[in-house]
């Protein structure tokens, strides 16, 4: 059974897969972006739009966390069947996936990426919006 099939079908590679802190890199964008949302709500104080809209950022944190929490189990396996053509066009075997193989290694890599870009859509531009803003506020603007 390949790498591949085994994780869509299970949604779990199995103990002897799994990478310690897989999950720390969807964590350390949530952290992020919820600062965003605090930083603008203690920015004006709570006054005006800065309630709203620091509470609308936390709020979209917590849901992108709890559809990962749902859906994310079947993102990495999924997209790493985006590799599987390409992967045999070259000429690699598929059957050969076994845990430590090379190719094993490369589509647990890609699956993980892949689930923090695309769990994670929504926050990447309130992310770099806040990052943006942020500058402004330190240098006195």
């Amino acid at each position: 059974m390949s790498l591949v099939s085994h994780g869509v079908r299970t949604t779990d590679p199995g103990p002897h897969l799994k990478i310690p802190l897989i999950e720390t890199d969807s964590h350390i964008v949530w952290g992020a972006t919820a600062g965003v949302g605090i930083g603008y709500l203690l920015s004006d104080r709570g006054r005006g739009s800065s309630l709203p809209i620091g509470l609308g950022i936390f709020a979209l944190v917590a849901f992108t966390h709890g559809f990962n929490d749902l859906f994310g189990k079947y993102i990495g396996p999924l997209s790493t069947l985006l590799l599987l053509g390409p992967m045999q066009w070259i000429g690699v075997d598929m059957r050969a996936a076994t845990p430590g193989a090379v190719v094993t290694s490369v589509s647990l890599v890609f699956a993980a990426v892949m689930n923090t870009l695309l769990v994670n859509v929504l926050l990447w531009p309130v992310l770099a919006w806040g990052i943006r803003r942020s500058g402004r506020i330190e240098g006195g603007a």
